[in-house]
C-alpha cells in the first residue's frame, strides 16, 4: 500500500512540477529579484522549459538506449520551449466567457498582472467550472458597491499599468474545492484572502513594489 502511494505521489509531482516551476518560479523571480512583469513569466517558462527538457532527454533514453549528441538536445529544448510559450500566451490572452461573472470582468482580464493571468488561467485546465467575479477596479467602485474606499487595494493598476487582484467565486462551491483552491495560490507564491464584502469570495493577490502590504 505504502509503495502504490508512493508511485502516485511521484506521478503526481512529475506532473505538476512544470507548473510549479513555471508560476512558482515567476512569482520569485518578480518578489525577491524585481524582475519586470513579462521578463519575470520569461524566467519562469525557462524553468520549466528545463524541466520538460529532462524529462524528454530521459524518455528518449530509456526508448533508444541513448541520450543524443548536443543538436538533439536543442532541438528537443527549442520543441518544449515552444509548447511552453504557446501554453502561456494561451493563458495570458484568451479567458472563456464561461469563467468569468460577467463580460466586463473578461476585458477586465488582460489588465491583470501577467504572472496572475497565467496562474488563474493554469488552475482552470483543471477546474473549468471557476468563475472570476472580479479584477481590475477604479476607486469609484468600491462607492458603487456601498463599500468604504480601499487606498491599499491592488485591484487598481499600478504604476506598471497592471492590476495585482483578483477574485473568485466561492458561492455553490464545496468548500473542499474553494480550500483546494486556496491552497494552490499559496503554495505558488500568492496572497489569499476569503473575503466578505458585498458578497462570499475569494480574494487573490500578487505582491506589488508601488503598494508594499497592499492586498
Amino acid at each position: 500500500m505504502l509503495k502504490l502511494l508512493f508511485h502516485l505521489f511521484r506521478i503526481l509531482l512529475i506532473l505538476v512540477l512544470p507548473f510549479i516551476a513555471l508560476i512558482r518560479g515567476s512569482v520569485l523571480l518578480h518578489e525577491y529579484h524585481d524582475f519586470a512583469p513579462y521578463a519575470s513569466l520569461m524566467g519562469g517558462i525557462i524553468f520549466t522549459s528545463i524541466i520538460l527538457l529532462l524529462y524528454l532527454t530521459i524518455s528518449f533514453g530509456k526508448i533508444s538506449g541513448k541520450v543524443g549528441g548536443p543538436k538533439a538536445l536543442k532541438n528537443r529544448w527549442i520543441f518544449v520551449l515552444i509548447l511552453i510559450l504557446g501554453f502561456a500566451i494561451h493563458g495570458l490572452f484568451f479567458l472563456s466567457s464561461d469563467n468569468t461573472k460577467q463580460a466586463e470582468v473578461k476585458k477586465e482580464f488582460q489588465s491583470l498582472h501577467p504572472i496572475l493571468r497565467v496562474g488563474v488561467s493554469s488552475l482552470i485546465w483543471f477546474d473549468n467550472g471557476l468563475i472570476i467575479t472580479d479584477a481590475s477596479r477604479k476607486p469609484e467602485d468600491y462607492k458603487k458597491m456601498g463599500l468604504k474606499t480601499a487606498r491599499q487595494s491592488l485591484h487598481y493598476k499600478q504604476e506598471d499599468g497592471f492590476a495585482y487582484a483578483i477574485d473568485l467565486r466561492t458561492n455553490n462551491r464545496s468548500e473542499l474545492r474553494n480550500q483546494l483552491i486556496k491552497t494552490y495560490f499559496s503554495l505558488m507564491g500568492f496572497n489569499t484572502l476569503r473575503h466578505h464584502g458585498t458578497e462570499d469570495h475569494l480574494h487573490i493577490s500578487l505582491s506589488c513594489k508601488y503598494k508594499p502590504g497592499g492586498i
